[in-house]
């Protein structure tokens, strides 16, 4: 089977639907490569179960990072100092999305030590908002 990401029409209890990047696993399992905007339950690297096409049904695994989403400003989408804060979550083996501009999506492993709102603020010279 191939390992192959690809965009699938996932179908909410809601009635919503996304069409999410995901890696179908086999036995009714895909591994999310993008967080979902509309179930924030659903992070980047989270294996989900599915039912018949793909009504979502559960996070059957979580990924084995922290997810942190954060609203930032322009200005802070703009500074100079987000790439350099965003450098920094790649060398503590952290994923990083950033989604519309002003939603930053942050995956920082369990294990890392690493201080994500101190580092930004320290990078960017402001908090993030939300």
């Amino acid at each position: 089977m191939s390992l192959e990401a690809r965009a699938y029409a996932v179908h909410f209890a809601d009635g919503s639907t996304e069409q999410p990047s995901l890696t179908l696993l086999g036995s009714g399992s895909y591994r999310a490569e993008e967080s979902s905007l509309v179930d924030d339950s659903i992070n980047l690297g989270d294996v989900i179960a599915n039912e018949g096409g793909i009504r979502f049904l559960s996070v059957s695994q979580k990924s084995s990072y922290t997810t942190l989403r954060w609203t930032i400003s322009k200005s802070a989408a703009e500074s100079e100092g987000l790439p350099r804060f965003l450098k920094q979550v790649v060398e503590v083996g952290g994923l990083w999305e950033q989604v519309m501009g002003g939603l930053l999506i942050l995956h920082i492993p369990q294990s890392s030590a690493f201080d994500a709102k101190r580092e930004f603020k320290r990078q960017i010279g402001q908090s993030w908002i939300g």
